[in-house]
């Protein structure tokens, strides 16, 4: 029996694609100066024109046993520069903080620290496929709109979007107080400057760019854009809101690199976010930290998972690569660090039992086998086919852990999700059936020709895959390697040809529509392949007017899969992510987020 229920909230996240978004205005977030605290005797001076002379003030409330402290910042011109001085007034009076104040006020400082799954070889969000990427990179850049913790789409640097009558017309309008880390005002230039990176890189980017007429996205002004389309398609703020692939916004130096290069290439000044952090320092191979970007004003909502108000509590996060499983726990246990970031599936009893330790669970993971289409022998689907039903998915999956955490899963688009289906799953799912695989590779014509596997040994949540994969390959006479590599190393081949043939991973939760697999060019790790009947089945799913008729076009993909294999499925695993208790407000609804949390004491 399954360990999940299907949830109400899975289902909404899934029918909202075919809903044609109503208008939803969201409060606008006031701009409150930040003023720093300067003896009177220094001045700062900066150019500015001469109708920028502003008077402004700022009363700050203390605890009643200190005084209350009012700041003046009066600024005048002085032969075309603008002198300010700080004359700070002491009133003789105490007023009461509350103690809202003081608990919120207590909440900030420090720094956590999380040990990564594995090592991070960049740190673009476009570029680079990895996980390790993302967990970083959504705290540090945000998108127009982003999904809460139950998967619904939410506005985020977004006052206000809508669509017109007939469906065809989405306007977008940007909240106030937006502005990247370094200062600069976000605008609509820098949203539609980014359009290119994200439409490039996301199944769900590139389905909006096929349906948007021709000079289609425009600024109204520098708050205000529109996307026309030439068909009604109620799942554009859908695909803008994904949780990955997203359409993030850059400054004008990411925005102008291609979505397939580096916009970093290790240097963290390229890139600039806007986010509740940003980028820190990060030794290469060590480490990387985010610090708390001052001039992040949050949304009033309260924060879930990437939408709402995110508040960066604590001064600093910071990633640490630990290669070892056994250090990672041990370093949790003595209070080294804070989180393991998807720890070892073994570690789960021993956690959940071990006092002053949480432990986090997201279920939809699903462990798969990606597949050069490039290069000989898996460029031959009969070949792929026969490593497929080769496949003794329970002996794969055992070596990941304890059994109440996995479980074997047909279904392409995830089970206890609305699309999962068995269908195909008697012929092609997990039939460890040796003798039909070598008739394949007989008929692929297969040479005995070196299958290069690449596994990486610093994931606990992949690296036991390899060596029964391999393993299995040699049952059905096939000549393998499978050299030592982490996962940095495995990322930087994912894309070349003649670097590998088969690799161990594994995807979170997606639906059709946003499935990068069934896209031209295979938008999701490695590609090289283009399957018409695949893209047009995502179209008539994504076009479906009802959950019957797009549940026939999933079904469809699921036997495409099969068929074509573009990569290889097998079972559905919970992460899991040990934490110390003293990190309060701790959620994990897809992975760790730390905006609104903070550290006891």
């Amino acid at each position: 029996m399954r360990k999940l229920r299907l949830s109400l909230a899975a289902i909404l996240m899934t029918l909202v694609l075919t809903i044609v978004a109503a208008a939803c205005t969201q409060e606008v977030i006031k701009e409150v100066p930040v003023v720093k605290e300067v003896v009177v005797e220094k001045e700062v001076i900066k150019e500015v024109p001469v109708e920028k002379i502003v008077e402004k003030e700022v009363v700050k409330e203390v605890p009643v046993e200190k005084i209350v402290e009012k700041e003046v910042i009066k600024e005048v011109v002085v032969e075309k520069e603008v002198v300010k001085r700080v004359v700070r007034e002491v009133i003789a009076t105490a007023v009461p903080l509350s103690a809202g104040l003081a608990v919120e006020q207590a909440k900030y400082g420090g720094e956590i620290k999380v040990t990564a799954q594995g090592s991070i070889k960049s740190m673009d969000p476009t570029f680079a496929p990895a996980y390790v990427t993302y967990a970083v990179a959504t705290h540090v850049w945000e998108a127009p709109l982003a999904h809460d913790a139950d998967y619904v789409t939410q506005p985020l640097m977004l006052d206000s979007y809508s669509t017109s009558d007939d469906g065809l017309t989405w306007t977008f309008t940007l909240r106030d107080n937006l502005t990247f880390s370094n200062g600069t005002e976000i605008t609509t230039d820098h949203v539609l400057a980014s359009w290119t990176r994200w439409a490039e890189s996301s199944a769900g980017g590139r389905f909006v760019a096929d349906q948007l007429k021709e000079g289609g996205l425009n600024a109204q002004d520098k708050r205000t854009w529109t996307l026309e389309t030439t068909v009604p398609f109620g799942g554009v703020a859908e695909a803008i809101g994904w949780t990955y692939k997203t359409w993030f916004i850059y400054d004008e130096g990411m925005s102008s690199v291609p979505h397939n290069m580096d916009a970093g290439e290790g240097q963290l000044d390229n890139l600039i976010g806007s986010g509740p952090y940003k980028l820190g320092e990060w030794d290469v191979g060590n480490k990387i930290s985010m610090v708390r970007n001052e001039l992040y004003v949050p949304r009033t909502e309260k924060g879930s998972f990437l939408a709402g108000g995110r508040t960066a509590y604590v001064d600093k996060v910071t990633w640490l690569e630990i290669p070892s499983e056994e250090t990672k726990i041990a370093g949790l246990k003595t209070g080294e660090w804070d989180l393991v970031d998807g720890a070892g599936l073994d570690y789960f009893e021993p956690m959940k039992a071990h006092p002053g330790i949480s432990v986090g669970q997201y279920w939809y993971h699903k462990s798969f086998l990606g597949v050069s289409h490039n290069d000989w022998p898996t460029d031959q689907e009969k070949v792929r086919q026969a490593i497929m039903i080769s496949l003794d998915w329970t002996e794969m999956m055992s070596g990941l852990g304890p059994s109440e955490l996995w479980y074997l899963c047909p279904a392409i688009y995830y089970c206890n999700t609305p699309w999962e289906t068995d269908i195909g799953a008697s012929e092609w799912y997990n039939q460890s059936d040796i003798p039909r695989a070598k008739a394949l590779l007989e008929e692929a014509g297969y040479d005995g020709a070196p299958v290069e596997i690449m596994n990486p040994q610093d994931y606990a949540t992949i690296a036991p895959l390899g060596p029964v994969l391999q393993a299995r390959l040699e049952d059905i006479g096939m000549t393998t390697s499978m050299p030592g590599m982490d996962w940095s190393t495995l990322v930087s081949k994912i894309r070349e040809i003649g670097q590998f043939n088969l690799f161990t991973c594994w995807s979170t939760y997606t639906d059709p529509f946003n499935d990068l697999v069934a896209t031209a060019g295979g938008r999701g790790y490695a590609g090289g392949y283009t399957y018409q009947d695949m893209i047009d089945a995502r179209i008539n799913f994504a076009f479906a007017a009802t959950y019957q008729e797009k549940m026939k076009y999933a079904e469809e993909l699921q036997m495409l899969y099969f068929q074509h294999v573009p990569r290889i499925y097998g079972g559905q695993f919970s992460s899991i992510f040990p934490y110390a208790s003293r990190l309060k407000n701790m959620s994990i609804p897809k992975y760790p987020i730390f905006t609104g949390v903070w550290l006891e004491n």
